[in-house]
């Protein structure tokens, strides 16, 4: 009986972590993959967007929704040339949280996958996905730690 129920545990560990493989697959699929390059003459890398930001305002989703400046934030209004250069040059970054009041300051990152992240203060990190490209299984309270 106790063997039986040590297999069931075993493996119910290993659907779960099988489980937790595809949503990190997924989640990589989804997020905003920037373009890496070396800068000229610098050794730190550069990022260009993709392609398809085309718009003068960028709304980007948070995966996993993030508490940002006291507010439970789903997602940022950032100005497409703003990203931009803060992609070139680094610095401070500036957004609206879910689109209303004034422009916040945001802890913006690239992580080792390339895809566009934010950070909260405790260091949960989202990544960022356009409109539509995230689904509901993703929306959970806890955040999502992506490293």
């Amino acid at each position: 009986m106790l063997g039986n129920s040590s297999r069931c545990c075993s493996r119910l560990q290993q659907i779960k972590a099988r489980r937790m493989a595809l949503q990190q697959q997924q989640s990589m699929a989804q997020a905003i993959t920037l373009e890496k390059h070396s800068g000229m003459f610098s050794r730190k890398p550069c990022y260009d967007l993709p392609e398809n930001l085309t718009d003068d305002q960028l709304t980007l989703m948070l995966q996993y929704p993030l508490t940002l400046h006291d507010m439970q934030v789903t997602h940022l209004v950032i100005a497409r040339d703003t990203l931009h250069q803060w992609l070139q040059k680094g610095g401070e970054i500036r957004g609206k949280l879910n689109g209303i009041g004034f422009a916040q300051t945001l802890d913006l990152q690239v992580d080792a996958q390339n895809c566009l992240a934010i950070r909260d203060v405790s260091l949960q990190s989202s990544r960022l996905t356009l409109p539509g490209a995230s689904n509901s299984d993703n929306y959970r309270g806890a955040g999502y730690a992506g490293k």
